[in-house]
């Protein structure tokens, strides 16, 4: 129906009978303000002010997935210096992991975390705990990583390793777990210093500062 002359001065004459948004809409929405106006102009046209109803597309927060963060500074021991034991002894190892799992393009993933020792070492790497996380956000501060390690390395300079990633970054490759997008990692090494026999160990060969 085409509103005759009559009728649009009208409108024009008492704006008072338009259908308003609340006040800050064009604010908080802006982006959507096109969207609306268009949806508006052509409410008005072809119904008249009374049959318009408007209402602003869903917004969504939290459209990023994020890589996962470790809490460095507040593992348990500290990284920074290095762990002194000997064989038969179990240390306890904690850190905090924070990350974004949520995603309206990727979907929700849980977080995983893998224990190692000797860690990328070739031939070496040994692979003795594995733990997951469900889906979260990122101001979510319960998650910690806990893993027992008991010493089982006679003498030498072992490095303790914790990896951590989304569990839909991984692919069965060849009966392999794989990481598939190394941005998607996060790790922290402790350095374990084993005496295991009266020859002190070299200390060059136990790098402390083990954050990676």
């Amino acid at each position: 129906m085409r509103l005759g002359s009559e009728t649009m001065t009208r409108l024009s004459r008492h704006p008072e009978q338009a259908t308003r948004l609340p006040r800050g809409a064009a604010l908080a929405r802006g982006s959507h303000a096109p969207q609306l106006m268009a949806a508006a102009l052509a409410c008005f046209v072809a119904l008249g002010v009374s049959g318009c109803l408007l209402s602003p597309p869903a917004e969504y927060e939290g459209d990023e997935r994020t890589p996962p963060v470790l809490d460095l500074a507040g593992a348990v021991p500290p990284l920074s210096v290095i762990y002194e034991t000997s064989p038969g002894v179990t240390i306890r190892f904690q850190v905090r992991v924070r990350s974004n799992d949520m995603s309206l393009a990727k979907g929700s993933s849980q977080l995983t975390w893998k224990a190692f020792t000797h860690y990328q070492e070739q031939g070496k790497q040994d692979l003795f705990k594995v733990g997951y996380f469900d889906a979260s956000t990122f101001d979510d501060r319960s998650r910690e990583i806990k893993f027992d390690w008991p010493v089982d390395e006679p003498d030498g300079c072992v490095p303790v390793t914790v990896e951590v990633t989304h569990l839909d970054n991984l692919e069965n490759v060849d009966g392999e777990s794989v990481i598939m997008d190394w941005t998607d990692v996060a790790t922290a090494t402790w350095w374990i210093n084993v005496e295991g026999d009266d020859v002190p160990n070299l200390l060059s060969d136990c790098p402390s500062q083990g954050m990676q």
